[in-house]
């Protein structure tokens, strides 16, 4: 990476892949080192942060030099080197009040752009820049077009390749197209993998998070009690061609599931099932209703086998509409059981 570090940098940006232990930070140090200009330095948690300060101080550091001299982790005290995290820097764009792991700082009429101007800040680096929530993002990318003047560093062990298209755009607008991405058996290869341990941390939602999360259940339980016993989905289900036997064996045999989702719904309302569906499963009893197979059958006439109801009445479309305002399809895939919304709620979470 270094060598190759002249040709990196004609772009303005160096962004570099590579896994955990692999000497991330310190390569950021010395390509910050390299630029040759005072820098800012984002990252994810305080924790990150404190990591970078001891690894300045062991790594790069003479005895006799002071950390406190050439480091600040206050952005109203910029030094030639100032880290931060993403969301003492959103506060600072914003001039808000910030709060975390027991750190308060009142940026209320506090000059970011001015005080790095003056500073003369001509680097950024970016530790992990996919974590940042929306918010940040925002105030990032209006930093970014206020303060163009900057050379970009970007480092991270996951890049978002399964974000949405536009998504993946815009880190690639901020980070820069991927330089060099260095993999777990190349380091194992030489032996340069740094030897760590991964820990499973048990950690709620904040307040605020777990309100988000019931509401979004809520909303999803309500609509479903009422989906099952809506006439015109009733009809819709079992007004369908299998029901009629007008799909052949060898077809509802290929992906069964879809079939044990429609029996499924029936017996729950107490409907009438054909004795022939019935053998073909060559099920005893029928489990109950749940979210699991009601997301099935939706699934099936939405998307998945659609030509098996007929829809005279178009309840079809307005199904679809309902189930997409209240979140619960993604890509044309109804997500009754799993949400994306949610489990990127919980992955970012703060709690």
């Amino acid at each position: 990476v270094l060598d190759r570090f002249q040709n990196y940098q004609t772009d303005g940006h160096v962004h570099l892949v590579a896994a955990p232990g692999s000497g991330k930070t310190t390569i950021g140090i010395e390509l910050i080192a390299r630029f040759g200009n005072p820098a800012l330095v984002l990252v994810p948690t305080v924790t990150i942060r404190e990591q970078w300060v001891d690894r300045i101080q062991t790594a790069f550091l003479e005895n006799e030099q002071k950390i406190s001299d050439l480091v600040s982790q206050n952005l109203k005290e910029m030094k030639a080197l100032t880290i931060v995290t993403y969301q003492a820097f959103h506060s600072a764009m914003n001039q808000l009040q910030s709060q975390e792991d027991g750190e308060e700082e009142d940026f209320v009429g506090f000059d970011l752009l001015a005080n790095l101007r003056t500073q003369k800040v001509a680097t950024l680096c970016l530790d992990e820049c996919h974590h940042l929530r929306n918010e940040w993002w925002k105030s990032l990318e209006a930093f970014r077009k206020q303060y163009e003047q900057l050379q970009v560093i970007s480092l991270t062990a996951t890049p978002p390749y399964d974000s949405e298209p536009e998504l993946w755009e815009r880190y690639i607008r901020m980070c820069g197209e991927i330089d060099q991405e260095i993999t777990v058996p190349e380091l194992v290869k030489e032996n340069t993998l740094c030897p760590h341990q991964d820990f499973v941390y048990i950690c709620s939602p904040t307040a605020e998070e777990s309100e988000h999360l019931r509401q979004f259940e809520d909303r999803k339980w309500e609509y479903i009690h009422q989906l099952l016993v809506n006439p015109d989905f009733q009809a819709l289900v079992s007004g369908s061609k299998v029901l009629k036997g007008d799909i052949s064996s060898d077809v509802l045999l290929e992906d069964p599931k879809y079939l044990s989702a429609i029996l499924i719904y029936m017996h729950s309302q107490g409907l009438t099932i054909p004795d022939s569906l019935e053998n073909l499963l060559g099920a005893k009893r029928l489990p109950q209703e749940n979210s699991y197979w009601l997301e099935l059958l939706l699934q099936s006439v939405l998307y998945q086998t659609p030509d098996w109801y007929e829809d005279s009445n178009g309840f079809r479309e307005k199904l679809e509409s309902e189930l997409k305002a209240r979140g619960l399809i993604e890509q044309r895939q109804v997500s009754l059981v799993k949400s994306k919304s949610r489990d990127k709620i919980l992955n970012q979470s703060l709690g």
